[in-house]
């Protein structure tokens, strides 16, 4: 297998090979298909070779890569044109394959460039299992193709496979691989080979092998031959024991097939029979072979047998046999092949004796005649079961008939099943009649069941609604079936939906046949887990001619209080279809208020249905007596009534309702006019119609009488002129409220007059009442006396009120004292009543209330005169823990005190973007979201509705997510109108502000936007009930860290007021007056004396009728409960604040008031008296009798008797009903603040917000703001999926930061290569561009309202930025490979050096090591050594990876030696018992770190820190200590060995220092790689989502666009922006170079972007002209170092001549590299305190101007020409002097790319003509030859930055000793420039010269001298600074 080395760096084995064609163009595309895909993105390496008789050199680049396989482009390296070979690609692959149990298929060819095709699974499925596909085209075919899978079910899926490189088909057969993840049906089968057929379909029958004891159940299916491209179906018909029938269908064409094809299957549920014996059968030409079978032995009784008969596998026989006889001996069979006549084969007999079975069928039905073999039906059970059951049958004949049968189940189910029964005797049909007996096992549904008939349908569904005769108290569980007439086939099905307690919506499918069915079938339903209301309760109501009908029921029975729970329903008769639903709009304890609607038609109804109903809570009051009633031709009745027994005196109530006959909706009212001991008088009322009625309704009445107990007081009433009588009762004492009264009137007993009291008012002094008889005509004059009992009334058991007194103003405040102090504070709630008769109406306010009482002030609203009456103050309590609300709190996290978290300013440049992802929902997604501008923004997208105030329900409620890097309370804000907040964020930051999420306002309605609540009740109807308030919103914060203190508080909104009830109706006056007396009146005249025997008498009129009274008030609504504070959710990882979340429910609204009762109606005027003329007969004065006075009338209305009284007052509601109450406060639901591991669940899946977070990172990054960019980075990583290639990027970012590379992955030490004036011109150029790129943004956002405009002009500006931002990339990406080359040439050259020190080491270490320490072996020091420097392997080289007991032995030797460093206390090594820690770290680094391919760069997998001593210090600086602390473990006795040891060692940790800087630019090649090969990706990706982002503009608005626009924008920007700020970077390490002087052009930037760069104004970027400001900058810092060089008072240039000599002493390391490699390598190192050097005092900054090598030693052959040349390159690796401002030195290091070692500068010398000193005038001749030229000496300033800047020549060098195979001669005329010929010899020269011109200045200044500014201000500084 081939193995190639990539830039000294060994790949995997090529794992595949492909020849490619020619090309004419010097790059070739093409694509790999791997042979099988792989699970994820796999990694790629890729190489091309041509044919070895070429000189073509190739390059490969993976253009993409996915788990199909690769792009790549092949480009010709040696020329810039095509070639003609065919060479080939080798490719590697790392990744995880895709199962290798896959299935395969040769697929065909295609005339088009897709083809479609279904593939069967070889065994079917469970469920659909999971598939992937892929297709392989033969390898002589460059055809690449793509799959789809699609429709995959349990059998199959389809699939279409496109061709990919062309559009058109393909020749080929190509061949398709897919691969299933589920499980199989079944894991074991048995089949059978079919026939072909010409038709469609085939019928046929399967016998198993063996017969089963019960009928099993079969899995099925068919599959042919894979040649084939036939598919097909198959379906079960019947199963029996024997076997089964199956129709077996083709597909995927109609017609039949030639294969034979087989039936697989398997079966279940049921044991195999097993054989007792059995026997092989002959041929036979017929059709029945009659056989006689012999037992083994002979058996004691007649056997029950069981016989079947199988053939050849092979042959497709069916053989069916008949048992004639049984004998104890054996038995007599005939055998029947049942699909043709006769067989050649030999089939075997089988028989089992078994037990007889008893018959257990107790089912059957009548299967009828057939003309076929086989008959199919289905069974439907007479009631379903709950789950299938178990079935088993027979199949019995007529007794007339020999016909045998055979039955087979299928398709069992609740409802029933289907059978197949097969006449085994004959291959034809019966005449008969047989029976199928059948017996179900298993639990029916509900016995007891309803049943309702259908109607026929012409459709296969019906749609049918059922209402339950009797609705359930809950909704109960519903079984339902239909059953169709039996002289019918029809089959049926049900769904049922729906289900309540009134009924349910079912849907009946006819299952045998798609269409309807004439029959009326009969539906049956069985219900489960309720119970039916009570039905005794029911009223017939009346036909409707509308839809809907409103009436009120009167309960035939009130009840004593009104029921808790309430429900009503209504049903009509059978034969009508009608179906009703009754809605309660109220009830009371005397009936209720309903509306009934029809429900299956849009109209009314003639029947008469029945309302019924249910209460609980409250007993029904029972009937005491009752009369029945006529009927009445007028809407009232009038009568009296007498009680069953009279009473013992009048009774205290008389109560009386009706009782209707229920099949009348009539309603009615009673009125008790009037009641005596004996009876009452009554006006019986019609409610529902003003007209008579025909029933006979009856009266019932309950009566209370007074107490039989004595009372406490009593009082004279005296006589009384008229029927009524009004008095003030004082009370003996004066009690603290009005207390309970009981009165009563008792007259003479002999005395027929009755009386009754009404009470008209009850003080704490007395009370006042009317007294009327009711039987009287002209008043009494008897002295009745009045009785009563006081009952002094507690506070905790009376309605709490009290009476004010007067007041001569319109306000009056007071104190009212609770009779017992309350044990807790309470709210008080309070009203103040007058007199309804007055117009007055007055406000109560509440203060200083607490446990003994609380003042209240009396304000009268209509008036601000007096109000001249008494008034009555109501209260109610309310604890206040139950009345207010109460707060749920909770904290995440501690407060910080001192801690102020920057919150930067909303810029238009990162404000968010809103879009209404579904209707009110919201999304606002961006960078920083500033939750202060999110109101404005909400505002506008919902076109000024929020926020939203006042609602009526929460629908109108808005959802919003908030999503974004950081979300910011960055002031106190306020959220009102939402039903739902979400907010996803790495951060949310506050600095002690508040968010509210506040609720809106609920409104009873709404007046356009004005929120409209209740107006005070309509007269004599109840309050409304007050809405609910408002719920808060739901929360949810998914954010990774809190900063500072913030606070959220979640307010619900408070409940409405319920409406004020309204005010009882005004009593009807009485306009009529009494009748007159008629002068019957005269009768009762008596004679007034003895004497008189004729008189005149006045009598007064009747009194006139009294007015009818007043309604009660009205009942007022309940208050509205307030809102919930909704359920909130705080999750967090980090915290470095306190966030603390308040839910704060709505308070209950506060209570309604009842209504006033209604005025009585006035009395109506007194009628007529009459005047009697009198005469007496009496015999005598003495006995005269009333018999025989004799008066005669005549009327006068001289005499009227007293006008009738007003009516009673209504009763106030406050007297009537309990006291008003507050709503119950809202709850607060439950509230998490949780700390968790990772919130990676929240973030995983939402790609689109993470890319958001990402941006913004890079724009951290970007501006140098290394710390917080690390966190986004690091935050992404634990959130995002780690397959993803997002979380691969931020990786890689973070590695990068973390190794201290700056954003263009460089180190501190970075100088570019390229000159100043090369990067100036660049800049420029690149600033002009980017200038037009803002000019047209800025213009794009102020024309963002033409949407097409945007369009042309966008698109435009993202394909020119991408243009130019692609050829920056590719520039930096061909710059970085050249020097990257360059670096690993140099490391493998010190690699070579390193190898020949440690063998020299190796050779010593015997010699030098002490007597203590020569137990050790001497590989324990050399690894020690390697370990320390991270050189065990090497990294460039071409060789296999350690192993890990390979790096566990070096590592093992290593720590042995250092425990010596450890234990010995006379061998001090600070620094390498500090190594010791890390030595593994660096045994892995130098292992790991093969990696050169910069897209598989991963820092994750090596620990450069583990190498500190190595990259971050420097071993060459530090190499003198390592070395002394080292020579502790040598013998110092041996000087010489000793000192050659110590030089070696020197040696070696200087080269290896100067190894790992290498290797650290390296690596930084490789991160700026990646980083331009990532550019390059995103890049691709920023076009892709700008064309996306057009298309989808469309349709959109303007602000739409804006929005999507921002930010994709600003990251297009960035990226211009990017490209100059890398420009000006580069210049700015120009001038570092050159000056020494640092210019920190990220510091620059960021000052500049935060202040300057962006305006606040929507739409406007300058940045352009901030960055150009930087540039200026830059160059007033380039003038004033010209001007500080070029200045007389400045430094002064000094050139002069450096030397160094290496020998065999000094450098035998040199010398043996020389002699066996013909290259060497040196340093020269720079020391900060030396700064006197070569002749120059005080100098800094030295340039190398030119540099000349010489060798010497021994003579050479003499065929080598006296010319040597010599090749040097340098390192890169610049040191430079420069004094800081305490007058130390401080040396600066620089590295460029390395020269290149195989070029370098080629330079000569004569080997009889050396150079003798460095004041040899032909040193300075050598100098200036071009080979020798490292720079160009100038000591103008104006040339400092022109030419390309001159290197330190304090730096590493390679130098090389060029030989060719070319033969030596001294003819002048044979030589080849530049290199040597092949008999020079290495080992003959002994000793290095280097000679070095070098410039460098005295005086030179240190950069804090100076600061940026304009040149002219430098001047006089200058001068000042030098003197």
């Amino acid at each position: 297998m081939l193995s190639y080395t990539v830039q000294g760096q060994t790949v995997d084995p090529a794992q595949d090979s492909r020849r490619l064609s020619g090309s004419k163009s010097n790059t070739l595309n093409w694509h790999i298909e791997f042979p099988i895909p792989y699970k994820s993105k796999p990694t790629v390496n890729a190489w091309a070779r041509g044919d070895p008789s070429y000189p073509d050199r190739f390059e490969v680049k993976i253009n993409s890569v996915n788990s199909n396989g690769f792009m790549f482009s092949v480009r010709r390296l040696d020329q810039g044109k095509g070639w003609k070979q065919s060479p080939m690609l080798y490719w590697s692959v790392k990744g995880d394959k895709i199962s290798n149990s896959k299935e395969s298929r040769r697929l065909s060819g295609s005339g088009s460039h897709t083809l479609g095709w279904r593939i069967q699974f070889p065994v079917p499925y469970q469920v659909a299992p999971k598939v992937q596909a892929w297709v392989i085209g033969e390898q002589k075919y460059p055809d690449r193709f793509s799959v789809k899978v699609s429709s995959i079910n349990t059998n199959g899926f389809d699939l279409t496979v496109t061709r990919l490189d062309q559009n058109k088909g393909w020749k080929q057969s190509p061949t398709l691989y897919w691969d299933v993840e589920g499980d199989p049906a079944v894991t074991s089968s048995e089949s059978r080979v079919v026939s072909g057929s010409r038709s469609n379909t085939l019928n046929w029958r399967v016998q198993f092998p063996t017969p089963y004891k019960t009928q099993p159940k079969i899995f099925t299916w068919v599959r042919g031959d894979l040649k084939y491209p036939d598919r097909f179906t198959v379906n079960v018909n019947s199963i029996d024991r024997e076997g089964y029938d199956v129709s077996i269908r083709r597909i995927d064409q109609g017609k039949g097939w030639k294969q034979k094809p087989r039936i697989f299957w398997s079966a279940t549920g049921a044991d195999k029979l097993k054989a007792d014996g059995h026997e092989q059968l002959g041929q036979s030409r017929q059709e029945t072979l009659p056989a006689r079978i012999t037992f083994p032995n002979q058996l004691a009784n007649v056997p029950d047998l069981y016989v079947w008969v199988r053939g050849n596998p092979g042959y497709p026989d069916i053989f069916n046999v008949e048992i004639n006889k049984v004998y104890t001996y054996g038995f007599d069979v005939s055998v029947t092949r049942s699909d043709r006549f006769g067989w050649k084969q030999h089939p075997d007999l089988y028989w089992t004796v078994r037990e007889s079975e008893s018959d257990p069928s107790n089912e059957q039905i009548a299967i009828g005649g057939s003309k076929s073999n086989t008959k199919s039906s289905r069974v439907q059970f007479p009631t379903p079961y709950v789950l299938p059951p178990e079935v088993t049958a027979r199949v019995e004949g007529e007794a007339s008939y020999n016909d045998r049968f055979s039955v087979a189940i299928s398709n069992v189910d609740e409802d029933g099943f289907d059978f197949t029964v097969r006449r085994l005797d004959q291959n034809k049909g019966w005449k008969q009649n047989p029976k199928l007996y059948w017996v179900a096992m298993g639990d029916h549904v509900s016995s007891s069941h309803e049943s309702q008939a259908l109607s026929p349908s012409r459709s296969d569904a019906l749609n049918w609604q059922i209402q339950f005769p009797i609705p359930y108290k809950k909704n109960p569980t519903v079984d339902a079936w239909v059953r169709g007439d039996k002289s019918y086939p029809d089959r049926f099905r049900t769904e049922t939906n729906n289900i309540d307690q009134n009924g349910f919506s079912i849907i009946v499918r006819r299952t045998d046949q798609h269409k309807g069915w004439t029959q009326t079938p009969t539906l049956y339903w069985a219900t489960t887990g309720a119970d039916h209301f009570d039905t005794k309760n029911y009223r017939v109501i009346s036909g409707s001619g509308s839809n809907t009908l409103t009436l009120h029921v009167l309960f035939p029975l009130p009840y004593t209080k009104k029921p808790k729970t309430f429900y009503s329903w209504v049903r009509g008769y059978s034969k009508y279809p009608d179906r009703f639903s009754a809605t309660v709009d109220s009830f009371d304890k005397e009936g209720f208020q309903v509306r009934v609607r029809r429900l299956d038609q849009g109209k009314g109804w003639k029947q008469k249905p029945k309302i019924y109903w249910s209460a609980t809570g409250a007993e029904n009051v029972q009937c005491q007596a009752s009369k029945q009633l006529g009927g009445s031709g007028s809407n009232t009745l009038t009568g009296h009534a007498n009680f069953p027994r009279p009473c013992k005196d009048d009774p205290y109530e008389v109560y009386a309702w009706m009782q209707g006959d229920i099949q009348y909706p009539d309603r009615f009212s009673v009125i008790v006019q009037g009641s005596n001991r004996n009876g009452f008088d009554y006006t019986v009322k019609r409610l529902d119609q003003n007209k008579g009625w025909k029933q006979h309704p009856k009266m019932c009445w309950i009566v209370r009488e007074f107490p039989d107990v004595p009372s406490d007081e009593q009082e004279e009433v005296g006589s009384s002129s008229y029927n009524t009588k009004t008095m003030w009762v004082d009370f003996s004492t004066t009690y603290r409220r009005a207390p309970d009264l009981t009165l009563w009137v008792i007259g003479d007993t002999e005395n027929p007059d009755k009386f009754k009291i009404r009470i008209n008012g009850v003080s704490s002094n007395g009370f006042n009442i009317t007294i009327e008889c009711s039987n009287c005509k002209l008043g009494w004059k008897q002295n009745p006396l009045l009785y009563w009992r006081e009952v002094e009334v507690s506070e905790s058991t009376s309605k709490k009120y009290r009476e004010l007194g007067w007041s001569s103003f319109d306000t009056m405040t007071s104190r009212i004292h609770f009779d017992t102090a309350l044990e807790r504070v309470s709210e008080i709630f309070a009203w103040v009543r007058g007199d309804p008769r007055y117009p007055d109406r007055y406000n109560a306010k509440v203060d200083s209330s607490d446990l003994t009482g609380f003042d209240i002030t009396v304000t009268r609203l209509n008036s601000t005169r007096h109000s001249g009456q008494r008034l009555k103050v109501y209260w109610s309590t309310k604890d206040i823990s139950q009345s207010s609300p109460r707060d749920v709190s909770k904290t995440l996290g501690t407060a910080t005190s001192n801690t102020t978290y920057k919150i930067p300013p909303s810029i238009w440049v990162s404000s968010p973007g809103i879009s209404e992802t579904s209707e009110k929902v919201f999304d606002i997604l961006g960078r920083e979201v500033h939750l202060s501008a999110v109101p404005k923004l909400l505002k506008e997208a919902t076109t000024g509705k929020f926020p939203i105030k006042n609602v009526t329900s929460n629908e109108s409620l808005l959802e919003l997510v908030i999503r974004g890097d950081s979300v910011y309370i960055d002031q106190d804000v306020t959220f009102q109108g939402l039903k739902k907040l979400s907010i996803y964020a790495r951060s949310l930051v506050s600095n002690g502000n508040t968010l509210t999420l506040q609720a809106p306002a609920v409104c009873e309605r709404l007046d356009i936007s004005t929120c409209v609540r209740f107006q005070a009740g309509r007269e004599n109807q109840d309050g409304l009930a007050g809405k609910n308030g408002i719920a808060s919103p739901k929360v949810g914060i998914y954010v990774h860290m809190i900063k500072g203190n913030m606070s959220i508080i979640s307010q619900a909104s408070d409940g409405n007021k319920g409406q004020d009830g309204g005010t009882g109706n005004n009593g009807n006056d009485r306009t009529n007056e009494s009748p007159p007396l008629s002068d019957s009146a005269c009768r009762e005249v008596e004679k007034s004396t003895a004497t008189d025997y004729t008189w005149t008498q006045s009598l007064g009129g009747r009194p006139g009728p009294n007015g009818d009274a007043g309604g009660d008030g009205r009942r007022c609504g309940t208050s509205g409960s307030g809102g919930t504070s909704s359920s909130a959710s705080v999750y967090i990882k980090y915290e470095a604040g306190k966030l603390s979340f308040t839910q704060r429910p709505g308070a209950g609204g506060t209570p309604a008031e009842h209504g006033y009762g209604g005025i009585g109606g006035k009395g109506g005027t007194g009628g007529c008296g009459v005047d009697c003329d009198c005469y007496s007969t009496c015999i005598n004065s003495i006995s005269c009798l009333k018999d025989n006075v004799h008066c005669t009338g005549k009327p006068t209305c001289r005499i009227r008797g007293p006008n009738g009284g007003q009516g009673a007052t209504g009763q106030d509601g406050f007297d009537k009903y309990s006291l008003p109450d507050k709503g119950d406060s809202g709850q607060a639901e439950e509230l998490v603040l949780r700390r968790v591991d990772s919130v990676k669940k929240w973030f995983v899946n939402d790609t689109e917000l993470l890319n958001m977070i990402r941006r913004h990172g890079d724009s951290l990054y970007h501006r140098n703001k290394t710390d917080e960019a690390l966190k986004v980075f690091s935050f992404i990583r634990s959130v995002a999926d780690e397959n993803s290639d997002l979380y691969q990027q931020v990786s890689f970012l973070i590695n990068k930061t973390k190794q201290g590379f700056d954003y263009y992955g460089n180190t501190k030490e970075y100088a570019p290569d390229l000159d100043w004036a090369f990067l100036y011109d660049k800049t420029k150029g690149l600033l002009e561009t980017g200038r037009s790129f803002e000019s047209t943004y800025n213009t794009v956002m102020r024309k963002i309202e033409n949407v097409r405009e945007v369009q042309n002009i966008m698109h435009s500006v993202v394909t020119d930025a991408n243009r130019k931002s692609e050829l920056e990339v590719n520039y930096q990406l061909q710059e970085l490979t050249n020097q990257k080359m360059l670096y690993v040439k140099a490391v493998k050259q010190l690699e070579a050096i390193m190898d020949s020190e440690m063998e020299q080491i190796k050779i010593l270490l015997p010699q030098v090591i002490d007597e203590k320490s020569k137990e050790r072996k001497p590989f324990n020091f050399l690894s020690f050594l390697k370990a320390l420097v991270g050189v065990v392997f090497s990294i460039v080289k071409a060789v296999e990876k350690p192993g890990v007991e390979e790096i566990k032995d070096v590592l093992d030797g290593a720590l042995e030696i250092a425990e010596v460093f450890e234990n010995d206390p006379t061998c001090k090594a600070p620094s390498l018992q500090q190594a010791k820690t890390t030595l593994e770290k660096r045994l892995v680094f130098g292992s790991e770190y093969n990696e050169i391919d910069p897209e598989t760069l991963d820092f994750s997998e090596m620990d450069v820190s583990a190498v500190p001593i190595i990259v971050q210090g420097d071993l060459a600086k530090n190499k003198g200590k390592l070395v002394q602390e080292f020579s502790c473990l040598l013998d110092e006795t041996k000087t010489d060995l000793v000192r050659n040891m110590n030089r070696v060692l020197e040696d070696f940790f200087r080269d290896a220092g100067m190894r790992m800087t290498l290797i650290d630019r390296i690596i930084n090649m490789d991160i700026k790689l990646k980083e331009a090969l990532y550019n390059g990706k995103l890049l691709v990706e920023t076009q892709a989502a700008a064309d996306t982002r057009l298309d989808l503009t469309l349709n959109s608005n303007a602000m739409a666009v804006k929005m999507k626009f921002t930010d994709l924008l600003f990251s297009l920007y960035q990226q211009q922006e990017d490209m100059i700020l890398h420009s000006l970077y580069e210049l700015s390490k120009a001038y570092h170079f050159v000056s020494l002087w640092d210019f920190d052009i990220m510091d620059k930037y960021i000052n500049n972007y935060g202040d300057r760069a962006m305006t606040t104004q929507l739409g406007s970027l300058n940045g352009m002209f901030q960055l150009q400001d930087i540039l200026q900058t830059l160059e007033n810092d380039r003038d004033a170092f010209l001007n500080f060089i070029s200045s007389s008072a400045g430094p002064a240039s000094h050139t002069f001549n450096e030397y160094w000599e290496f020998d065999q002493t000094s450098r035998p390391d040199m010398l043996k590299s020389l002699h066996e490699n013909g290259q060497f390598n040196f340093n020269l190192e720079l020391h900060p305190n030396d700064i006197t050097l070569g002749g120059c005092a005080d100098c800094y900054n030295g340039r190398l101007i030119a540099m000349h090598v010489e060798l010497s030693g021994k003579a050479q052959p003499r065929s080598v020409p006296s010319t040597i040349y010599v090749k040097v390159s340098h390192m890169g690796n610049s040191h430079f002097l420069l004094p800081s401002r305490n007058g130390s030195g401080t040396i600066i290091r620089f590295q460029e790319t390395p020269e290149d070692v195989d070029g370098g500068h080629v330079m000569y010398f004569k080997l009889n003509s050396p150079v003798q000193s460095r004041q040899d005038p032909s040193l300075e001749e050598k100098f200036l030859k071009p080979g020798n030229r490292f720079c160009e000496n100038s000591n103008k300033a104006g040339d400092f930055f022109g030419g390309r800047p001159c290197k330190s020549p304090y730096a590493s060098y390679v130098v090389t000793v060029p030989k060719g195979n070319f033969a030596c001669s001294l003819d002048p005329n044979d030589f080849v420039s530049g290199s040597n010929c092949r008999d020079l010899d290495y080992t003959k020269f002994d000793t290095i010269r280097v000679y070095a011109k070098v410039k460098s200045w005295s005086n030179y200044a240190a950069q804090e001298t100076f600061a940026s500014r304009r040149v002219s201000d430098l001047s006089q500084e200058f001068s000042n600074m030098i003197l």
